[in-house]
């Protein structure tokens, strides 16, 4: 049959189709067979439809797909039935005009087996078109079929190859998605990426120098075989190259730890997370499961509960070392490197953590840098620990080794004469005594002259310290200028702000002033990057994370020594008390503005707007009360101005700030609730101290918050543990049960004592018991009506749910 003949047997039978289904869905007291045949023959409707249209876009030209369609349109072939068959439905309908009669024959008048028939005729031709359609698809079948007859096993494997190739992308797609995860859950578990640090230690590092000790005290602890921990502390004062030499300590021990795990950290002065034990472990461990992947599925079930709910993470130091020794000890060997140590606000919390993991894990060998000893009271014979002093007998040959590169190398010092190198150097080493960075920056400064001349006089005139160095720069901005403020500003909030500040932060917080009741663009500088001017390099922007920070924590040790106090700099002199007052002094000042006295309840886009608006509100909100830390009289006036706001409508500025950090609670019950009940629920433990030591009204048994709960019992059922501490030593009942039920006549909820015993507080537990016998209380070991499972179940969701308390003084771990 040719192809016009088949297109046109195709629309005929294509104008019966769809009489018949017409009719089937108009017939009357017809069985439920009529829905089976109406659904095969619109099926089959849209597949000849298709086939029609394939035929007339020139399909045919494929002869070997032509050829094989042509044998449905063949004499007595399956079209030319099921035409019979819809002529035969044509008389059984009344044997006249179709089109006329069709339309007074809607009657059912088919039996069962004329039904079967007919479906049966259907589901043939449908599978026959529907083979002619896919027809290239059943040729490369066919033809690798043949292929494999004729071409035999070589074929055969060439087919086999391609089948695993879709294997392993199959296998590739699904492991990425594992990955994926995986990222997902670093992130969740670490919020501090060393790798940042990292990378600027190395940057530092100038080639040919730190041979000393890489080919020296490092090889004592890599090869060291004992069977028991071994621990070396790199000692040296601010400046003198420690972080730069861990760096390279790193990449010695990952170039030749082939089976060994190298685990590295670096605490950092200006960012409170990166000092928190909780943290510098979760990052190890983190590091860790890159060689352990397994280790990840002890997290994964809490870490899928937490994303569904968006929640952060809330692990336990106890829990993270346990799956970090589990881990760990099946391994030949895990190096941890640790950075200043010392500038943790607790270093003998992390010191006790590396002991903690010391015990239990022989196998580790450590590399801790730190500006002092790091006083760990266990027997020599579970850990091994070797001292090695960074003083300037080891440091010199390094700095000497720089100090020729630079002369060699540097455009602007390579050509001055022979003479005048050999007196930049030996002055240049001779004044550094030491400190590698005090060299760094005498060069840099010579480098900068134009002529020889002006260089020997930049040599006798130069500084001879590090220290000197700073009160120079500092000196470079008139003491009349307006801009010498702003610089003193800058170096206050830099040493003190609890995490890296952005630069439109820094520029707001150095316009602050403490009479403002509300900022705007006229208040504002025009523009940020004017800071970075007058910074004197004593401070830079990282221009990836868009963040400040002082180039050196020896910048903050110089504005916090006794030396800068009788010099012509003693206006930048800062002290740790004297910076954190001005500092909260100015967030009060902040969060007191005109536009937060609306209190609690602002909609979502008011909200939205002002954290847009003010630029500083976000760190304020989350870290104020960390400069809660030496409060003097008139640090808590303005404290207490602020706390008590939630008089006013809806909380006041209080009350506001309640609503930043996610407090769910009635307004009435905000301005009926103790100012300490929520900075005791979320942890705030300078706050609650503040509050004990200057507010002698405190009432430490009122009820507040949703639940009538007091400070003592919500901050031991939100295992908020150094609050409790504070709030027992205050003299709090540890055995009263909590409100929950008041007023309806039974028997209360929990103790605080239950909590801290489910929280396993041994320590707190005892004090608790001492404090109330102290008092003449009778310890009652009970509580109401709840099951302890309840109770449980309560408290670990409660700790889902609960929303993210920043990098504060205590992030829901």
């Amino acid at each position: 049959m040719d192809p016009l003949s088949l297109t046109a047997s195709i629309i005929a039978i294509l104008e019966l189709s769809g009489k018949v289904i017409q009719y089937l869905g108009d017939v009357k007291n017809a069985p439920k067979a009529r829905a089976s045949l109406a659904i095969e023959a619109s099926n089959l409707y849209s597949l000849l439809v298709t086939l029609r249209y394939r035929l007339e876009e020139g399909q045919q030209s494929d002869e070997a797909w032509y050829a094989a369609v042509r044998s449905l349109g063949a004499q007595n072939g399956p079209l030319d039935q099921y035409k019979d068959k819809l002529e035969q439905l044509r008389h059984k309908l009344g044997g006249g005009s179709w089109i006329k009669d069709v339309g007074h024959s809607l009657l059912w008048k088919f039996s069962k087996e004329e039904v079967r028939d007919l479906l049966s005729s259907m589901e043939s031709l449908k599978s026959l078109i529907q083979i002619s359609l896919e027809m290239d698809h059943f040729k490369l079948s066919q033809a690798i079929k043949s292929s494999l007859d004729f071409y035999g096993t070589e074929l055969s494997l060439q087919v086999n190859s391609l089948s695993q190739t879709f294997h392993d992308e199959k296998f590739m797609r699904e492991q990425e998605s594992i990955n994926y995860l995986h990222r997902e859950l670093h992130g969740w578990l670490s919020p501090c990426n060393p790798e940042i640090l990292h990378s600027k230690a190395c940057g530092n590092h100038h080639s040919g120098t730190n041979g000393w000790f890489l080919n020296g005290p490092l090889k004592w602890l890599a090869e060291n075989k004992s069977d028991s921990t071994a621990i070396l502390l790199l000692k040296g004062t601010s400046g003198t190259g420690k972080s730069t030499l861990l760096s390279q300590a790193i990449k010695q021990a990952k170039s030749s730890a082939s089976q060994d795990s190298v685990l590295y950290f670096y605490c950092s002065f200006d960012d409170l997370a990166t000092q928190n034990p909780v943290n510098i472990l979760a990052s190890f461990i983190v590091q860790l499961s890159h060689q352990v992947p397994e280790l990840l599925d002890d997290f994964m079930p809490e870490y899928l509960k937490a994303k569904e709910r968006s929640t952060p993470a809330q692990l336990s130091i106890e829990k993270l070392e346990k799956v970090f020794i589990t881990h760990a000890k099946g391994l030949p060997r895990v190096y941890l490197f640790l950075d200043a140590i010392n500038e943790c606000q607790d270093g003998s919390a992390t010191v006790d953590l590396l002991v903690r993991l010391s015990r239990r894990c022989s196998n580790l060998r450590m590399l801790i840098t730190s500006t002092r000893d790091l006083n760990i009271r266990e027997p020599s014979s579970t850990i091994q620990t070797l001292v090695v002093q960074m003083d300037s007998s080891r440091v010199t040959k390094d700095i000497s080794i720089f100090v020729d590169d630079m002369l060699a190398l540097d455009p602007s010092l390579r050509n001055i004469t022979e003479e005048l190198k050999a007196d930049i150097g030996s002055t240049v080493i001779s004044s550094a005594d030491g400190m590698f960075r005090y060299a760094r920056w005498l060069l840099n400064h010579l480098a900068g002259q134009r002529t020889g001349r002006a260089i020997r006089t930049a040599l006798t005139e130069m500084p001879r310290s590090l220290n000197e160095t700073y009160a120079m720069l500092l000196d470079r901005i008139p003491k009349s200028s307006p801009d010498r403020e702003f610089l003193r500003r800058c170096l206050v909030w830099l040493s003190f702000a609890a995490r890296p500040l952005k630069l439109q932060e820094l520029a707001e917080a150095v316009i602050i002033e403490h009479t403002d009741e509300d900022i705007d663009n006229d208040s504002r500088l025009h523009s940020p990057e004017f800071l970075l001017d007058i910074s004197q390099g004593l401070f830079d922007l990282d221009i990836n994370s868009g963040r400040v920070a002082l180039a050196h924590s020896s910048v903050k040790t110089f504005l916090l020594s006794d030396w800068i106090q009788n010099t012509s700099v003693a206006d930048f002199a800062l002290s740790n008390a004297k910076g954190h007052s001005e500092i909260i002094r100015l967030c009060l000042t902040y969060l007191s503005f005109s536009e937060f006295k609306t209190g609690y309840g602002a909609s979502i886009r008011a909200f939205d707007s002002r954290f847009e608006k003010y630029l500083l509100l976000d760190y304020i909100v989350k870290n104020w009360t960390v400069h809660a830390q030496t409060v003097d009289h008139n640090t808590w006036r303005c404290i207490q101005a602020f706390l008590d706001t939630r008089i006013y409508p809806n909380g006041g500025n209080f009350g506001w700030w309640l609503q930043c950090i996610r407090v769910v609670a009635d307004a009435d019950i905000i301005r009926s609730t103790h100012s300490i009940y929520y900075p005791a629920s979320y942890g705030f433990t300078n706050l609650v101290k503040a509050i004990l030591d200057n507010d002698s009204s405190v009432d430490l048994e009122a009820p507040g918050g949703r639940a009538g709960s007091t400070a003592l019992q919500v901050a031991s059922y939100r295992k908020q543990r150094d609050v409790c501490i504070l709030l027992v030593e205050a003299g709090a009942d540890a055995f009263s049960l909590d409100g929950t039920l008041t007023g309806t006549g039974l028997d209360g909820g929990f103790p605080s004592y239950f909590w801290a015993k489910v929280n396993g507080w041994d320590d707190v537990c005892k004090l608790m018991e001492a404090k109330s016998l102290e008092q003449g209380s009778t310890i009652t070991k009970r509580y109401g009506i709840y099951s302890m499972e309840f109770a449980l179940s309560v408290q670990a969701a409660d700790a889902e749910y609960r929303s993210e308390l920043w990098s504060g003084e205590e992030p829901p771990r």
